[in-house]
């Protein structure tokens, strides 16, 4: 007989085209349904929620929203020792991905009843946590230009809904080939000069259709730096499409030798104000104040993340 559990769920209410409070009450439904003592809140624009919930005495907190709300709990809560559930009901949901977790209810109600929980070392950029990846550079403009594009919207839905993420995704487009800006940046102390893009990631994918070259695992100790150096539009877009056609682990090699691209392995990136023009920054698709910026990992430090049945540790040799 399975032991009932007690379970805090905190849901975006902005999440899922507006519907977070319901996608809740689905989930909680489930969950009392198997015996569970639920509760749920949903979050603030102040984050509030975070620095007031009482996590000593739960199984589990479960997370509803998109990557950014799990961003704003593994930066909120004061105790990460508590497992922390993912259900995914943003846009790209990355981590739902890379955490191999069930979309459904029911299935996600099923796998806490016994959920296996996996350490995770603390990263962070600047004094923000992250789970997933930090960027600077022509990359980073386009995701903070569709953020401050999304920020902006109505959240309209069916067709409107469409070409509004349309004119976004131009718009970020746009700002990744229009973007200039050059910097400078260290990978445990090794100089990367004339940069226009860095990535530091230790997970699989990237905006739910990106495919990153590996092997990178989330559990590991180290994260991995993908960085450019290149002006060409045209290399930067054929970057992006090899990503997307997920050979881009394959061809990297190809740039490498043109110029175009570094791989690097670390545990600290120092990235410098640019050496000309200006760039942005994010930390799990979540805007950030602009370079200089610090990335750290921090292995001393853990937090607890709940992943699916088919989830497999993968660490870099």
């Amino acid at each position: 007989m399975k032991r009932a559990r007690r379970f805090e769920i905190v849901y975006n209410p902005r999440s899922g085209g507006g519907r977070g409070r319901a996608i809740a009450d689905r989930l909680a439904r489930q969950m009392r349904s198997r015996g569970h003592e639920v509760t749920a809140t949903g979050t603030d624009r102040a984050g509030q929620v975070w620095r007031t919930l009482r996590v000593d005495a739960l199984d589990a907190l479960v997370v509803i929203g998109g990557d950014g709300t799990l961003n704003e709990a593994i930066n909120g809560l004061g105790d990460l020792r508590v497992p922390i559930a993912f259900f995914a009901a943003g846009t790209a949901n990355v981590a739902r991905r890379e955490l191999r977790l069930p979309r459904g209810a029911a299935g996600f109600a099923r796998l806490l009843d016994d959920a296996r929980a996996v350490d995770v070392p603390v990263s962070v950029a600047g004094n923000r946590r992250w789970l997933l990846f930090a960027e600077c550079g022509y990359h980073a403009d386009g995701v903070v230009a569709a953020n401050d594009a999304w920020a902006a919207s109505e959240r309209p839905r069916t067709l409107e809904r469409l070409r509004k993420m349309g004119r976004i995704a131009w718009g970020a487009l746009r700002a990744v080939c229009s973007s200039r800006a050059t910097f400078r940046a260290t990978v445990d102390g090794e100089p990367l000069e004339d940069l226009t893009n860095l990535l530091v990631y230790r997970n699989r994918y990237y905006g739910g259709a990106l495919f990153l070259p590996g092997p990178v695992g989330i559990e590991d100790a180290r994260f991995r730096v993908l960085a450019t150096r290149t002006t060409s539009t045209f290399v930067r877009l054929s970057i992006v499409a090899c990503a997307l056609a997920r050979v881009l682990g394959v061809v990297a090699p190809y740039f490498e030798r043109r110029g175009a691209l570094l791989q690097r392995h670390g545990r600290t990136v120092e990235i410098s104000a640019p050496q000309r023009g200006s760039t942005a920054c994010h930390v799990d698709a979540e805007s950030h104040a602009p370079p200089p910026l610090s990335i750290r990992m921090l292995p001393a430090e853990r937090m607890r993340l709940i992943v699916g049945p088919r989830f497999r540790t993968v660490l870099p040799g």
